[in-house]
């Protein structure tokens, strides 16, 4: 971490960059704004028969869009701004937020020691990784609703399982806040209030029996759901 943490700040902001506008180019979330269901219009689909050959820069973020613009007659009209200006858009706002979180600490307060210590600044860098993850899950969910009206459990509960390990293997993904005790502390379920002791997990007995509420109940909210036809007699 140290490493990365050794390069310039503008090299690793436009390595976020380049990050942030290739993401949707992988798996699923590449088929935006195609919607859940693949349709040949991302750059790594299989073309459209009638389709002219795709070219090797046609997959490159952001201007590949402006070499499939030849497949309009396909696709519709500007079929290519959308994904165009959401990969820009990523890349900026994903560069944006390193800067803010990493580069200036702006989640901290500001009586917080700066320049950031460096095992602080590795901390912020996670918290960055851990949110941006999320971020670009978010994206993809939102696009498939606004074209399909649904949000496919293949992101939602993925998302939300991995929000819970980042959260648990760094607390400083969660949004900080200042304690009554003027510490920044991650911001929790009882803030501002602090967190009781039975909740501290091993031998507590309630801390454990809540978890496996919360776990029984999200279990069984997924649980696949079957109508009852009634039959005439």
């Amino acid at each position: 971490m140290n490493f990365i943490l050794s390069i310039p700040m503008e090299a690793r902001l436009a390595a976020v960059f380049f990050a942030g506008n290739t993401s949707r180019r992988s798996g699923k979330l590449g088929n935006l704004p195609a919607g859940w269901h693949r349709r040949s219009i991302g750059p790594w689909s299989r073309p459209e028969p009638s389709a002219p050959p795709r070219r090797p820069w046609d997959r490159l973020p952001i201007i590949g869009w402006l070499g499939l613009r030849r497949e309009s007659h396909l696709h519709g009209a500007c079929f290519w701004v959308r994904p165009m200006l959401l990969e820009l858009f990523a890349g900026i706002g994903l560069a944006w937020l390193y800067w803010w979180e990493v580069g200036v600490a702006g989640l901290l307060p500001p009586n917080i020691v700066r320049p950031i210590p460096l095992d602080l600044q590795a901390e912020l860098t996670f918290q960055f990784l851990a949110h941006s993850l999320l971020i670009v899950l978010m994206l993809a969910a939102s696009m498939i609703d606004v074209d399909e009206k649904i949000i496919p459990d293949e992101i939602t509960i993925p998302g939300t399982l991995l929000g819970l390990l980042m959260a648990a293997a760094c607390p400083l993904s969660l949004l900080p806040y200042m304690s009554k005790m003027n510490q920044c502390v991650p911001l929790l379920l009882t803030s501002p209030s602090e967190w009781p002791a039975w909740l501290d997990g091993t031998s507590h007995a309630g801390s454990l029996a809540l978890g496996l509420v919360c776990w029984w109940l999200w279990c069984i909210a997924l649980m696949p759901r079957r109508g009852m036809v009634g039959t005439a007699g």
